[in-house]
């Protein structure tokens, strides 16, 4: 399987320029805990590069995506959309801005 990209209907005008991610049938997202700058705020380039990795040390065993952007060197983190706040309280995301 791929990582793949999901666009928003265009009716729902809050999410446009936004992109999420499903590996499989599973929606991700981030959450502040993995990603120490915090979610709601995060820009990605539309051509983001994404590499899927399972991490049995994350929540007892979950698979992972990592976001990288040509231009930051920080990795961004997701996580399965039905794990979040399982760990400590912050932001939550599953639709990221795009430039």
């Amino acid at each position: 399987m791929k990582v793949k990209k999901v666009l928003t209907n265009k009716k729902v005008i809050s999410n446009i320029n936004k992109l999420a991610f499903e590996y499989g049938p599973i929606v991700y997202c981030a959450e502040e805990v993995d990603n120490a700058d915090g979610v709601i705020d995060i820009i990605i380039d539309e051509d983001v590069k994404s590499k899927f990795t399972f991490d049995e040390n994350l929540l007892n065993g979950i698979g992972k995506i990592e976001l990288i952007n040509s231009n930051k060197p920080n990795k961004i983190i997701m996580i399965h959309y039905y794990t979040w706040a399982n760990r400590k309280l912050g932001e939550m995301a599953v639709w990221l801005n795009t430039n």
